[in-house]
């Protein structure tokens, strides 16, 4: 009986000792140093995570270009016989013609901005060169109607610089398209400018 008595509480003893081990509560036996441990080792981590950047979206919109030569008349209203000499033009209007650059940038299926510059020359039936540089910045709506305003320099004029605002159409036929742009140059003399081009030009992207 004394032997069956401490062959179970030896049994007994084991296992209490097994399960002790495999308990959870046996992280207690361990060492200060092995928390102080594994906290730098989950404050390191998450200063790792905090110092890596969130990767931002970058918006690069589609951009094509057009650019072709322009031909057209232009009208010089307000103009007296006095003006008309000190500008050394015979008649107040003249022929014109140049070269055009517009970038295209998309904003929706519908709508683009577009920048534009275009040097024209002017005044040869009057055996005169008047030179113009415009840049301008507009909307284009479903490819084909134009509009904006911007900045026109004149060389050589009484006032060298002025505002234009411009409309324009400009159908596709094949793979050329032919602009046609009514432009408006306000003088602070008092004098305006009208002019009427019409042109072909072709796409780039």
């Amino acid at each position: 009986m004394r032997n069956k008595r401490s062959t179970l509480r030896s049994t007994l003893l084991l296992g209490l000792f097994t399960a002790m081990l495999c308990s959870p509560w046996t992280f207690a036996t361990a060492s200060p140093g092995d928390f102080i441990e594994a906290a730098r080792d989950l404050n390191s981590e998450k200063k790792v995570k905090a110092k890596t950047p969130k990767k931002r979206k970058q918006y690069r919109p589609n951009v094509y270009v057009k650019h072709g030569f322009r031909m057209g008349g232009v009208v010089i209203g307000n103009m007296s016989e006095q003006d008309l000499k000190d500008s050394g033009l015979v008649v107040p209007y003249m022929f014109v013609m140049g070269y055009e650059l517009i970038e295209h940038i998309v904003a929706s299926d519908s709508v683009s901005v577009v920048l534009a510059q275009n040097i024209m020359i002017g005044g040869f039936e009057q055996s005169r060169i008047v030179l113009n540089a415009n840049a301008v910045i507009g909307l284009d709506i479903l490819d084909t109607f134009q509009f904006g305003a911007g900045i026109n320099l004149t060389p050589g004029a009484t006032s060298w610089s002025h505002l234009i605002a411009f409309v324009g159409w400009t159908p596709r036929v094949g793979q050329v398209f032919l602009p046609v742009t009514l432009s408006y140059v306000p003088d602070v003399y008092g004098h305006f400018r009208v002019g009427l081009t019409v042109g072909v030009s072709w796409s780039q992207v």
